[in-house]
């Protein structure tokens, strides 16, 4: 008995020394270890878990055989809670990595063109497209847009007239003005956000007309899958056929996009410095109008085919040039649970976000070499006038997701405008003593406090949207509401529907403006807002056809009027309207009806294919007064057909497009450019129009290079010489530009 004492004794206390050499670490919970020593010690905790709750089970079948034996397994059994607590630190550290780890990242060979993507800052997403289509040939311009509704004047960023409008995207708030200016002004929602796998460039290249050319440089990097940093830069230079009408560019972009380690905050930041200079001649005068369209007809001359030689009425240099700053980060305070989740698997539930933004930007008309009288009397030889507008927008918002409710933003929106005038006349006037009653210097200073609500939802297959924007303050102030439904079905038919309504005061150049000029000074600060709703349909297949049928109803819609020469009996002549300009702000007190119906139709037999978009729209006013004036002019008709040939050649080394593309337009009141302002002013007084413009193009792709080489407006000496894009300002001549899109993927 006493010898089995001993060796019980003996069993114990060798099990005892045993469990007591086991190595159960627990260090694996610090905080101090890096990710990699905890995904290590896991690993070994693991194995070492698994051989121990082995030996855990094999004993306690041996302890319920009884004997001594069993006793010893027994005291083994007894650290069976400790390694379940073992295991359940592991479990801890495990959560712990997956909350922060990392989103993985694609091997090169997997990495497609879809994993290129661009971010805007209303959300929409899209990827860097390379292929050659259609629609790239309508974009390869200065805008990179489709220029269908848009009538270029005849040097490269010189401004655009309209064929016809929508204002469905009208601005939210008020803006500066001299709207002739901006369109080639990059705004803060068309800045792009880059997440590329692999560092990439994009070169863009295109002749312009005449001692000049266009390009545009990018290149984006993601240092990490976190952080993406992008520059970019697009310089012009084009000196154009006329008098006066070089222009000069220079955009200067900035961004980076950064995600934070656990994937709570996003950050978007970018910096743009942009500055578009233009000479404006005002068109050509009487007399050059005359050898412009009849020197070849009457005369047998072809002498003024060089355009320099055809005398303008005005040589001038207007100015746009701004600086933004923009801040767009939010942070998810609630997000998805989930043990199973990474953070970036994981849904975002509750989102707070904050938008910087800070703008400036001046308008300068500039004017020290020209004695003419197109602008009407001056008070000074050498003109300088200056508009100035500071912004800053601050937005704050709370952004929630819920599957039943869908999603909801809520937040409010500051804004602060500092709207400055400066002419030479108060410049010399203000420091002079002598003055009783110098002119004082015309600023706006203005604020506002809105209110804005968004909702989506996708509820049985139809997209549903609706946002509201409503000022909180009387002047100035904004209210909108729109509604989108949207359906699609087998991912080719689809339908879209709009209902929107915009209340919003006019820009501030028709609220006050400043000029050395006398009959180009006013202050309306009475305006009431303009009002425009609109009722949108739009229908169609992907491949076959599209149709959108767009209804709009304007009120108080405000405009510049171009001011009646003053002649003899006031009766209106060729030489007076062609050699004068005086515009004045006007706000038509009537209600303004504009329905436009728009068809893209695409039929393909073989290699060939036809690209038809024909538009049809109709003007009606009800006017407010006895005012017989057409205040929104546009062609009724509008038409543009492209044909093209696509194969591919040199075992699919190369693809090919070419075609020819036919554009034309009925005849309209169209509206006349002035650079003094930076406006285009309503007229009745000349018509231009129905004149085809045919171009000829050759498209080809070299893997990730496509180039262009167009005939542009090639049938020019078989029409006549009477193609315009504004009164007495000429359409452009034939011309063959080329160029290129190039990306590289490193």
């Amino acid at each position: 008995m006493q010898l089995v004492t001993k060796l019980l004794v003996i069993i114990f206390l060798f099990s005892f020394w045993t469990l007591s050499s086991q190595d159960i670490d627990s260090s694996i919970l610090k905080d101090s270890l890096s990710i990699k020593q905890k995904q290590k010690s896991t690993e070994i905790r693991k194995n070492k878990l698994k051989d121990s709750v082995f030996k855990i089970n094999l004993n306690k079948k041996i302890y319920e055989n009884g004997g001594a034996m069993g006793f010893f397994f027994y005291s083994l059994s007894s650290k069976l809670d400790s390694l379940l607590n073992v295991r359940d630190s592991l479990l801890l550290v495990q959560k712990r990595l997956r909350i922060i780890a990392q989103k993985p990242m694609k091997r090169i060979e997997d990495v497609t063109i879809q994993d290129y993507k661009i971010f805007y800052s209303d959300g929409s997403e899209e990827f860097v497209d390379t292929t050659l289509n259609v629609n790239k040939e309508y974009r390869f311009n200065y805008l990179r847009k489709d220029y269908f509704e848009l009538l270029p004047l005849h040097n490269t960023a010189q401004g655009f007239n309209k064929l016809g409008y929508d204002f469905n995207y009208e601005k939210l708030k008020p803006q500066m003005g001299a709207r002739g200016k901006h369109f080639g002004y990059m705004e803060k929602e068309d800045f792009p956000y880059f997440e590329v796998p692999t560092a990439l460039t994009e070169l863009f290249f295109k002749t312009t007309l005449e001692q000049g050319q266009l390009l545009d440089a990018l290149i984006t990097v993601n240092t990490s899958p976190r952080f993406n940093f992008s520059i970019a830069h697009k310089g012009l230079r084009s000196l154009g056929n006329y008098i006066s009408s070089m222009t000069n560019g220079t955009h200067f972009r900035m961004g980076t996009k950064y995600t934070s380690k656990n994937y709570r905050y996003n950050q978007k930041i970018h910096f743009v410095a942009q500055r578009l200079d233009n000479q404006i001649n005002g068109g050509l005068d009487s007399l050059s109008v005359y050898f412009y369209e009849k020197a070849i007809e009457d005369f047998d001359y072809d002498g003024f085919l060089d355009r320099s030689r055809l005398y303008t009425n005005e040589e001038a240099d207007n100015r746009l040039k701004g600086k933004r700053y923009f801040i767009d980060q939010n942070y998810a305070v609630i997000m998805e649970k989930s043990d199973t989740l990474k953070n970036y698997q994981r849904k975002k539930i509750l989102t707070i976000g904050h938008t910087l933004n800070h703008e400036t930007k001046e308008f300068a008309y500039i004017d020290d070499r020209s004695p003419k009288g197109f602008f009407g009397d001056r008070l000074y030889y050498s003109i300088n006038d200056r508009s100035e507008l500071r912004t800053i927008e601050n937005d704050l918002s709370a952004l929630y997701r819920d599957e039943k409710i869908g999603l909801v933003k809520f937040g409010f929106s500051h804004t602060l405008w500092d709207y400055i005038l400066k002419t030479r006349l108060y410049d010399s006037q203000k420091d002079n003593d002598q003055i009783a009653n110098p002119i004082e210097n015309k600023v706006l200073k203005k604020n506002q406090l809105a209110i804005f609500l968004n909702w989506q939802k996708v509820l049985k297959g139809y997209e549903i949207s609706a946002n509201s924007f409503n000022s909180i303050k009387k002047n100035f102030a904004t209210q909108k509401f729109d509604i989108n439904v949207n359906k699609s079905w087998n991912q080719k038919w689809f339908i879209k529907t709009r209902i929107n309504y915009h209340s919003v005061a006019p820009n501030f150049n028709f609220q006050i403006h400043m000029s050395d000029f006398i009959n180009h000074n006013w202050d309306n600060l009475e305006l009431k807002n303009q009002v425009f709703k609109t009722v949108e349909l739009n229908f169609g297949n992907l491949k076959w056809f599209n149709i959108d049928f767009n209804f709009q109803k304007l009120n108080n819609y405000s405009y510049f009027k171009v001011s009646p020469p003053k002649g003899e009996g006031d009766i209106l002549n060729q030489p007076k309207i062609s050699d004068e300009l005086e515009i004045y702000p006007f706000q038509f007190e009537g209600e303004i009806d504009y329905l436009k119906i728009k068809l893209f139709q695409e039929i393909s037999i073989g290699k060939f294919s036809l690209h038809n978009t024909i538009q049809y729209q109709n003007v009606k006013q009800v006017k407010g007064e006895e005012d017989s004036f057409n205040v929104l002019n546009v062609p009724e008709f509008i038409t543009r057909n492209t044909i093209v040939f696509s194969t591919q050649m040199f075992k699919r080394a190369l693809y090919l497009q070419t075609g020819i593309n036919f554009q034309f337009f009925s005849k309209y009141y169209a509206d006349r450019y002035s650079g003094l302002i930076g406006e285009f002013a309503s007229q009745n007084d000349r018509k231009i129009g129905e004149y085809p413009r045919i171009d000829f193009f050759i498209n080809a792709k070299v893997q990730q290079t496509r180039i262009y080489f167009k005939f542009e407006h090639f049938n020019s000496g078989k029409t006549g010489y009477d193609y315009y894009s504004a009164p007495f300002t000429p359409y452009r001549d034939s011309v063959i530009r080329f160029g290129l899109v190039w990306n590289f993927f490193q």
